[in-house]
């Protein structure tokens, strides 16, 4: 079994299997995912009417060890109970080092078993979010005399200082949300997804940044934005800056794509993509 930890909003954690200090969690259930599902019959066949994600209800068995059972227990519950956010995150132990988290709601924290050297504590978690993971990278370019310099985390392809892109691996259970940070002076920065050499997605953003201004974007579900922030640091949105015809907010398809950022200037200082990728499975 790999490793669990509890986050919070602050990024404290607790280490689920820390028997010293906390507890070691065992028979931890529901980490697949389920769907709801209805189906009509058209003669001998069934087909499908609707299919969502159904929320499955996770469950953990916490056992807390002697010495100091119950200041255990109590450290625990008040990590629980102080929390804002709480994040539930598995490392499987992969050679990857890679963990997934997930957002999560206590249901429940009771009490069980009461054995010679040991208490268990029941915990009930209601995900609000499938497990992700999410990969950050920076687009800053600096031109020295006679050379370029670059340091992307993902494949990326560079041809001038108002074209960048990045590569998008497929094979993602769901459609690939993700943030932009625009900063530096730059005029009408633009934004393509493409499937091969198709665009299927396109957002300009019509707007010129100076410095010390920057562009604020997310196509994230729980955390969807289009906002200005000036050199003052007051932010204002951008919602209604675009026409009706706007496809503002969209994703990466499951099956991957190039993210090209180009502009109507020869610079965009500095650009920060983080995609989220989000399985049903890990």
């Amino acid at each position: 079994m790999g490793k669990f930890y509890l986050v919070n909003e602050s990024n404290s954690k607790i280490d689920l299997q820390d028997e010293v200090n906390y507890c070691v969690a065992t028979d931890v259930k529901n980490l697949g995912y389920e769907v709801s599902s209805e189906y009509i019959r058209i003669g001998d066949h069934f087909v499908k009417n609707y299919l969502n994600p159904k929320q499955t209800q996770l469950d953990l068995s916490l056992n807390f060890f002697r010495p100091n059972v119950y200041e255990k227990v109590q450290a625990v519950g008040n990590f629980l109970a102080t929390a804002t956010e709480l994040y539930l995150v598995y490392q499987p132990g992969l050679k990857s080092g890679v963990e997934y988290r997930r957002e999560v709601d206590v249901s429940s924290y009771l009490k069980g078993s009461i054995k010679d050297g040991f208490i268990c504590y029941t915990l009930k978690l209601m995900p609000t979010s499938l497990f992700y993971f999410k990969r950050a990278t920076r687009f800053e370019i600096t031109e020295l005399p006679g050379e370029k310099r670059y340091d992307f985390t993902w494949d990326a392809t560079y041809n001038d200082y108002s074209n960048r892109s990045i590569d998008i691996d497929g094979g993602n259970h769901v459609e690939v949300a993700f943030d932009l940070e625009i900063l530096g002076y730059t005029e009408n920065p633009k934004i393509e997804i493409l499937d091969g050499e198709t665009v299927i997605h396109s957002l300009t953003f019509p707007i010129t940044v100076q410095e010390g201004e920057k562009i604020l974007y997310s196509s994230l579900d729980r955390d969807i934005k289009v906002d200005f922030v000036n050199a003052s640091g007051v932010t204002r949105s951008m919602f209604s800056d675009f026409s009706l015809e706007d496809n503002v907010f969209f994703k990466i398809p499951k099956s991957g794509g190039t993210v090209r950022f180009t502009s109507d200037t020869d610079v965009m200082n500095t650009i920060v993509v983080t995609a989220y990728f989000f399985f049903k499975v890990v």
